[in-house]
């Protein structure tokens, strides 16, 4: 956002514009007025060049706009509200005819002055340009490409004081589930769900308190046919004495968040087995840490390294992976599993359980291990640690390898 033109007026008085001022700053393309609901209005006086093409510009029809230009629209505008006197500016693509040309919307609320009593609207042309990335994709060749690029899917919504719907535009059914029409006159909480509604209340409270301010907030959309849509909405603020709205611009982050999961999931699991990895074992140790005594016990496979130099490592990444599915069937799902790395296992368990977390690792060492017409009798070293709430994780692994060491040099060969 930036300051243009007149903008006198001392002891923090809004800025003014003059006419000389605001030709100058509009003059270069197309103007047209709107109120603070973002209705049409007549201007004022002429600015610009006369056109028709403004109203197909605006949110009310957006298919010309490149997708991913058309949620900034809504936030260039509440930052025109915002700050009045202040331009609001952004760039757009926009597909005519075949070509792509940019353009600039600039915004300026001069609702505070007499003169003008609006909000301005400006759209100045800035030439043809190549069509963007997401759009090349889509040509013949880049099939694949495009396959992997997702629109933003939003809506926005104008809401009264009491939370109640007053209309809904964007891509309403894919994120709602319903229609616009559905949702006009009902509770926003209604949509929402329920394990979401003390948040969305206490956000709720809090924007009313404060007149122009925006707040973010992510939560979940619980559509008629109980699918879950995950959503991030920008809600303000824009209550006036005389009427007005809160405007929330809602978008679908569900596939986002699906794919952070799925990113977070693997950094916490070891890639051949699936048990929790390092990283995994230590945060969910200090977290049992935290909480009282801990069991903890360290697993080295004897012989193992036979297995990879007269089988390959291909087998030997089998016989681990059968070694880990005997860890998870015999260790209760209150323990963790994981695999500290090479042969190495680790089992977390809390309460001081020393001697039946040892019995349930070695009930894995049984019986052979058959994989690609290799039987491999497995062996292990073990050392198990009680430790008492507020040790470092670290240091209670360090002991059980210690005493697992131990253990070892004691076995024959």
């Amino acid at each position: 956002m930036r300051v243009v033109g007149d903008s006198s007026g001392a002891g923090g008085a809004l800025p003014r514009w003059s006419r000389p001022a605001l030709e100058d700053l509009l003059g270069r393309g197309v103007v047209f007025a709107r109120d603070l609901n973002a209705a049409p209005v007549d201007l004022p006086f002429p600015i610009g060049i006369a056109s028709d093409r403004p109203e197909r510009l605006w949110t009310e029809s957006t298919s010309e706009i490149h997708f991913e230009d058309r949620p900034v629209i809504a936030y260039t505008w509440w930052d025109a509200l915002a700050a009045p006197g202040v331009v609001a500016t952004m760039d757009v693509r926009r597909e005519d005819h075949g070509r792509w040309v940019a353009e600039r919307i600039v915004m300026l609320n001069l609702t505070h002055q007499d003169d003008v009593g609006v909000v301005l609207v400006g759209i100045e042309p800035l030439g043809e340009i190549d069509p963007p990335p997401s759009v090349q994709a889509t040509e013949p060749g880049h099939l694949a490409d495009a396959a992997s690029v997702r629109r933003p899917t939003w809506a926005l919504q104008e809401l009264d004081p009491l939370g109640i719907v007053v209309n809904t535009e964007g891509h309403v059914e894919e994120i709602f589930g319903q229609t616009a029409s559905a949702l006009e006159g009902r509770v926003v909480l209604e949509v929402i769900h329920p394990d979401d509604h003390a948040t969305s209340l206490e956000m709720w409270t809090d924007l009313l308190e404060h007149p122009g301010s925006l707040r973010h907030v992510t939560q979940r959309i619980l559509r008629p046919d109980g699918s879950v849509c995950w959503i991030e909405a920008n809600v303000m603020n824009r209550l006036t004495p005389d009427g007005g709205h809160v405007l929330s611009l809602v978008h679908d982050v569900t596939e986002r968040r699906s794919r952070d999961r799925e990113l977070h999931s693997r950094a916490r699991t070891d890639t051949l087995t699936g048990l929790a990895n390092r990283g995994a074992l230590l945060a969910d140790l200090e977290e049992r840490l935290g909480r009282g005594p801990v069991t903890v016990a360290f697993m080295d496979l004897d012989g193992f390294k036979a297995v990879n130099d007269r089988h390959g490592h291909l087998t030997g990444d089998a016989v681990l992976d059968a070694l880990a599915r005997r860890l998870s069937a015999a260790i209760p799902p209150v323990a963790t599993v994981g695999r500290w790395g090479g042969d190495e296992f680790v089992v977390a368990c809390s309460a001081a359980r020393p001697d039946q977390i040892e019995a349930m690792v070695r009930s894995t060492l049984e019986d052979p291990i058959s994989v690609d017409g290799v039987v491999w009798q497995p062996s292990a070293s073990i050392g198990v640690v009680v430790a008492e709430a507020g040790c470092e994780p670290d240091d209670v692994v360090r002991s059980a390898d210690r005493l697992m060491y131990q253990q070892k040099s004691l076995r024959p060969g």
